[in-house]
C-alpha cells in the first residue's frame, strides 16, 4: 500500500521502544517493550506486535499480539494521546481447531499529540507470574523504510478536539 493510500486511509504504522529510565539512563535489569503498531485513526483502534525482553539468567521473551483502542486525553493547557491495549500469546492448545488466546501484556501510552514520546506503564506475564513496569519512557523508533509519521501528525493535527 503507497503511502498516499495509507493517508487516504488514516492508517498509519509506528514502531516504540518503551524503558524505564532514571536521570536519561535506562533503569539496569529493567524489561524494555518494542512495539510496531498500526493506528487506524478513523475506527481508533489499534493493532500489532509487541515484545518483552530482559536481560536476566534465564532471559524474558515474552511476545505479544495486540490491540485496542486510542483516544485524546486533554487538560487545560495540552492535548495528548492516550493508548490502551492488550496483548495475547497464542498458545498451542487448540479449541474447536483453533488456537486459544491467553492474556499475557496489558499497557497504557500517554504519548504527546505529535506521537513521538510519552510515558508508560505495562504489565506482562512470564511463566505463571504477572511483572509491572512502571514510569516508563515511549521513544519513537526510526526504522530503516521510511516512516509516514507526518502523516500522523496531520490526520491527528487535523482531528483533534479543540480547547
Amino acid at each position: 500500500m503507497s503511502i498516499q493510500a495509507e493517508n487516504q486511509q488514516g492508517m498509519f504504522h509506528v514502531s516504540y521502544c518503551i524503558t524505564q529510565k532514571i536521570s536519561g539512563q535506562t533503569h539496569l535489569g529493567s524489561a524494555t517493550l518494542r512495539l510496531n503498531l498500526v493506528v487506524n485513526g478513523p475506527d481508533k483502534t489499534v493493532n500489532g506486535v509487541g515484545n518483552v525482553y530482559q536481560a536476566t539468567n534465564p532471559p524474558v521473551n515474552v511476545i505479544s499480539h495486540l490491540n485496542g483502542e486510542w483516544s485524546y486525553l486533554s487538560n487545560d493547557s495540552a492535548n495528548h494521546v492516550l493508548i490502551v491495549l492488550d496483548g495475547f500469546d497464542l498458545s498451542t492448545i487448540q479449541f474447536g481447531g483453533q488456537p486459544m488466546e491467553s492474556k499475557n501484556l496489558t499497557l497504557k501510552i500517554a504519548i504527546s499529540e505529535d506521537w513521538q514520546t510519552g510515558s508508560a506503564s505495562f504489565n506482562y506475564l512470564y511463566e505463571g507470574e504477572w511483572y509491572e513496569v512502571e514510569y516508563a519512557l515511549v521513544e519513537l523508533q526510526e526504522r530503516e523504510e521510511t516512516l509516514n509519521l507526518d502523516a500522523v501528525s496531520s490526520y491527528t493535527g487535523f482531528h483533534k478536539p479543540s480547547i
